[in-house]
């Protein structure tokens, strides 16, 4: 049986393969995976829309960058997101109260007379009051009240149009403060189109898991928020539940989940945003920590050039961390994510870690990096471990393209590699199937004597350090023919 590769006319690798099902494209180009976005909000985009209960939609513009994938899967493949601040349409429920920063004194929040501040409409607001703000800058701290309130930003000086997510600028007043702040007696709240910037963390929530809570975000840029020391510091989701959708997650710093840390016993979902830059400072999550035991669902994101354990040393899940962090089951899905330029000691792109239980499907991880232990570069791309009582993780992957991930923390090609593609420990188990395992040096795979890797019907390396079972229609790299379809 003979399997073919070939360059596209766009600059894409794409498989050809009687066994698979589907086409597959997958980057293998030039690109450094650093990336490049613009915005005045400092905003890059996103490719879906989505909308919520204001009948809003929201999304963020999508693109193409040298060595990107072309999503030519017939099932639908990853998109890398590049360029622009998210978009925003007009709501279909009208406003109860305005505001726009150069209003003055004395206003009662109606379009023609706006309130100047974001912390007077929410005094003025009732129950299910619906929140427009105009374009702008605003320096406040927000205590969020308990009114299932939804705040719409972006719009021009008359309210009559908008503009996109990066425009309605919302700073802490104080950096020692969140600049939005909730506790467990707000069981709702919606905010769209707004740029958060410069607080301790953009959003902090302490709820409740006996009274559930759902934080929807749409459209939103949060960047240069957190700090070195606490956890989240774009959005910090204690015992809440989230909803966040076509949003950008920039520039931010905490110890870990420097973008969006989660946990209790709640339900979180994460699709077409981007996840770019953010630095953890300690060990565990740079760009997202969640640990949601009722479900968690991450999809069609890109999470570029995120970072953790550097200042330490060492450190797991540069883009994404998923583990178990109490007695009840961890369950995650992850499909049509793009993960670049992640950065960690070891699960650059993703860690799944404790005994959770991970699916991920259509996913892209290329051109993720390692902090070298002793000179050896470790599962720069996904990394599966359990807990210290060999309660193993278990990740189920299938039509995964993870490509070129054989490089150090200075993004220079490693010279020894031990599982760049997937590293396991600890009882851990994964199965791959369907999939694109290319040039990620001497060793793709490793496993320790407690764990399990069954690798079929791939193009895959067919060797790996420690306990593999690799075969049933497998296709080493080395047996694939390479052409270009512009030459022919």
């Amino acid at each position: 049986m003979m399997t073919w590769l070939r360059w596209g006319k766009q600059g894409v690798l794409v498989l050809g393969m009687t066994s698979l099902a589907s086409v597959i494209a997958v980057a293998c180009g030039s690109d450094d995976g650093a990336g490049s976005s613009s915005g005045s909000a400092g905003a890059s985009g996103s490719s879906g829309t989505s909308s919520g209960s204001s009948g809003t939609s929201s999304g963020t513009s999508s693109g193409t960058s040298s060595g990107a994938l072309d999503g030519g899967n017939p099932e639908g493949g990853p998109t890398p997101i590049v360029g622009g601040c998210p978009t925003v349409g007009m709501p279909s429920t009208p406003a109860t109260l305005h505001v726009h920063p150069a209003a003055g004194a004395g206003r009662n929040g109606h379009k023609a007379r706006p309130f100047k501040t974001v912390a007077q409409a929410f005094s003025a607001a009732g129950a299910n009051g619906v929140i427009w703000i105009a374009n702008g800058s605003y320096s406040e701290n927000l205590v969020i009240p308990a009114k299932n309130l939804v705040v719409h930003g972006g719009f021009t000086s008359g309210f009559a149009a908008r503009t996109d997510g990066c425009q309605t600028i919302i700073s802490a007043a104080s950096a020692g403060k969140p600049v939005f702040s909730a506790d467990s007696s707000v069981k709702a709240f919606t905010l769209e189109g707004v740029a958060v910037r410069k607080g301790s963390r953009g959003l902090s929530v302490a709820g409740d898991e006996s009274a559930p809570a759902l934080f929807t975000i749409r459209g939103c840029v949060f960047y240069e928020n957190g700090n070195a020391g606490d956890e989240g510091g774009g959005v910090y989701l204690d015992r809440a539940g989230a909803y966040i959708s076509g949003s950008v997650f920039r520039d931010n710093n905490a110890a870990k989940g420097a973008a969006i840390a989660c946990g209790g016993n709640v339900a979180f979902t994460l699709e077409d945003s981007l996840i770019e830059k953010n630095i953890g400072h300690s060990d565990h999550g740079g760009g997202v920590y969640i640990t949601p035991s009722k479900s968690a669902v991450v999809q069609r994101n890109t999470f570029r050039s995120n970072e953790i354990g550097k200042d330490v040393g060492y450190g797991w899940g540069g883009g994404i961390i998923i583990f178990k962090g109490g007695s009840q089951p961890v369950k995650a899905t992850l499909s049509q994510n793009v993960f670049t330029d992640n950065l960690a000691g070891v699960g650059g792109a993703v860690f799944v870690d404790d005994g959770a239980s991970v699916t991920m499907s259509h996913d892209l991880l290329y051109r993720n990096r390692s902090l070298r232990d002793s000179g050896v570069v470790r599962g720069a791309a996904i990394y599966v471990d359990g807990d210290s009582s060999s309660n193993g993780s278990t990740l189920v992957a299938d039509h995964l393209t993870i490509v070129n991930n054989a490089f150090d923390e200075n993004r220079n090609p490693a010279t020894q590699t031990a599982g760049v593609a997937i590293f396991l420990e600890e009882g851990s188990k994964a199965t791959l199937t369907n999939s694109i395992v290319w040039g990620n040096g001497g060793s793709a795979f490793r496993g320790d004597g407690s764990t399990s890797l069954t690798v079929t019907d791939s193009i895959a390396p067919n060797q790996c350090r420690g306990r593999c079972s690799i075969g049933g229609t497998l296709f080493p790299p080395g047996q694939n023919l390479l052409g270009d379809e512009e030459k022919g």
